[in-house]
């Protein structure tokens, strides 16, 4: 015997794809489907259930009477069904008597119908059928009474088209909306009707209470994300088999104004970022700090987890760990610091807070039972917070924050939990005779809970935000041909870094700027640097970049006048010297000349003694 036809009820579960699906609501012409297993919600047709049911596409595995088991009840079905559908084809005007023969003769003639449905028959089924939302139960003769529509065709039409409108709107509209329009509609269509017969007001109620979608609504109004939180039930269980088998982490804005430690200044909100071993309930690891979620804070969380069994603490390293979908937990150094733990991660689904169920609790306890009762809350609740201003009234520095939060976690660590129904310490300190968690040194840790960074080697030295790190080794291995290279950075203390050769080689770079690197964090270095961009641009409004243009041109200028004076004054000097040598050589042909006219005086000169003459005693020759 074959299942042909399922009528859809709410509730009724059934697997397709390999995947679960639960009816959650009936609409007139469709249903909504919901993956038992997620919430995803989506729309299917009647034809689109029954064709893959009759293909062996899904299998139902909670019918809720949704199916039809009974052979006679089958076979009429599948009789008359094949003449509505058929009518329905034409579309307008489909229980035109034109159309109602047409239908006769092929369906009977296709199915060996000896006995075929009148027109009038016919005509009823489909008003029937298309009346009671295309129900396929409607077609079966039961014989209980009148339980057809009492109103007109076009107002059953109309109230239909209306009602799905009203699920598209984004506005909730009233029953005295809906039947003006359903008027609206009729009167624009030029259909005579009559006030006896149309629906009353309760009646249009009881209609909108049965067909309005509220997932449809919220998602016209509030969109794709919110509207499937809206109709999702909350999930299974979270299951864990022992200590530290499955750790959830996340981060947590603070409901809570702190101030600076050293000056008292408003800051803002703090953040804390935590991890809590789902079977026994334990905080095993947090980090509380005034900047957001970043890939440090959870390194840091992680850090302060897997050094605890060192401290004697409760804490390890765990088997796997839940983190957020977040950056923070979505980079190379997270998954670098895992996968040499071998700590299996298992992102949770976006959007999702029933992946990681009792993080999400723990701070909804600590804000109601701490962080609600410090001065200086903001109470994340406007309707709660009223006219209380937060900034004025806060009294908690960081500092005194870290200590009142640990403290509260020891509390926590000592009272019943409703959930475990047991004290989380004592179930911790019994599980650990049976599971001795493991954890690995702070020096160990310092290593491997930093931020992977890659950067270029230069003559020893890396750089990372504008600080150069250097060491001799390093050199060596540039030599080497070593051009770039991982480093490990402790954002909280930048005096040093390390550097990752070939990854198996780990060489610690100092700061070349000790003193002002000593304890420096990169948060403080930012905002140092902010300061200097600052200064930098005051000194550019004092001495804008415009006027040493006009500097640098009025000085090129004055270059080039200076070596143009320099060649004009280097020429007259040279056509000086020119005119000098000129009037000196005049002079000794003159003179020459002068020597020449003297040789020939007719007076005798004696010279006296040859031996004791010297050119000095010549006064002509030495003037030359």
């Amino acid at each position: 015997m074959d299942n042909l036809f399922i009528s859809p009820t709410i509730g009724m579960r059934f697997i397709y794809k390999n995947r679960e699906y639960e009816v959650t609501f009936l609409l007139i012409d469709k249903f909504r489907v919901t993956t038992a297993h997620g919430g995803v919600n989506s729309y299917w047709s009647i034809d689109k259930i029954n064709s893959l049911y009759n293909k062996g596409d899904i299998k139902i595995i909670y019918e809720n009477n949704s199916i039809l088991t009974n052979p006679k009840d089958i076979n009429t079905i599948k009789r008359r069904l094949s003449y509505v559908h058929e009518s329905l084809k034409k579309g307008i005007r489909c229980q035109s008597e034109k159309n109602l023969e047409r239908s006769i003769k092929i369906i009977s003639k296709k199915i060996n119908d000896s006995n075929p449905p009148s027109t009038r028959t016919l005509s009823k089924w489909i008003r029937i059928y298309r009346s009671d939302s295309y129900d396929i139960k409607c077609l079966i003769d039961n014989r209980k009474g009148n339980s057809t529509k009492r109103k007109p065709f076009y107002i059953i039409e109309a109230l239909n088209h209306v009602l799905k409108n009203e699920n598209n709107a984004a506005l909730i509209k009233t029953a005295k909306d809906l039947e003006s329009h359903i008027y609206e509609q009729l009167d624009e269509k030029n259909i005579i009707h009559y006030e006896n017969d149309h629906y009353s007001i309760r009646s249009i109620q009881r209609y909108m209470k049965k067909f309005s979608d509220p997932f449809l609504q919220k998602l016209k109004k509030n969109g794709n994300r919110y509207a499937q939180l809206y109709v999702r039930a909350s999930a299974m269980s979270q299951i864990s088999d022992g200590l530290l088998h499955v750790v959830e982490i996340d981060s947590h804005k603070l409901d809570i104004i702190i101030l600076d430690d050293e000056f008292l200044e408003v800051m803002g909100r703090a953040w804390i970022t935590l991890a809590i071993d789902r079977f026994s309930r334990v905080i095993v690891g947090f980090y509380i700090s005034y900047l957001p979620p970043s890939s440090f804070s959870s390194l840091q969380t992680l850090k302060d987890m897997i050094t605890r069994p060192t401290k004697h603490e409760m804490g390890g390293i765990p088997a796997a760990i839940i983190p957020d979908n977040g950056s923070e937990n979505i980079n190379n150094s997270f998954f670098r610091l895992c996968s040499s733990l071998n700590i299996t991660i298992l992102p949770a689904q976006f959007r999702t807070g029933n992946n990681k169920p009792f993080v999400e609790i723990f701070f909804k306890n600590m804000t109601n039972s701490l962080i609600k009762k410090i001065s200086g809350t903001t109470l994340s609740d406007p309707i709660e917070r009223e006219e209380y201003d937060s900034k004025k009234y806060a009294s908690v520095t960081l500092e005194q924050l870290k200590n009142y939060i640990p403290n509260w976690i020891n509390i926590y660590h000592k009272e019943l939990h409703r959930g475990i129904n047991r004290v989380p310490q004592a179930l911790w300190n019994q599980e650990v005779k049976k599971y001795t968690p493991k954890g690995i040194t702070h020096d160990e840790a310092d290593i491997l809970c930093r931020t992977l960074h890659l950067r270029d080697i230069n003559n020893g030295r890396v750089l990372f935000e504008y600080i150069y790190y250097y060491s001799h080794a390093l050199k060596t291995h540039e030599l080497k041909g070593v051009k770039q290279a991982p480093i490990l950075v402790d954002e909280s203390d930048l005096s040093y870094v390390y550097v990752l050769i070939n990854n198996d080689i780990c060489i610690k770079a100092e700061s070349t700027q000790k003193e002002y690197t000593d304890c420096l964090s990169l948060s403080e270095h930012k905002a140092v640097r902010e300061i200097k961009n600052k200064l930098k641009l005051n000194d550019l409004e004092e001495y804008p970049e415009k006027n040493n243009i006009y500097a640098r041109i009025k000085l090129r200028q004055l270059i080039q006048s200076d070596i143009e004076l320099n060649k004009s004054s280097k020429k007259k000097r040279n056509l000086a010297k020119l005119i000098k040598e000129s009037n000196i050589q005049f002079n000794q042909e003159e003179k020459i000349n002068i020597k020449e006219s003297s040789l020939k005086n007719s007076e005798v000169i004696s010279f006296g003694d040859f031996e004791r003459f010297g050119y000095e005693e010549l006064e002509l020759d030495h003037e030359v």
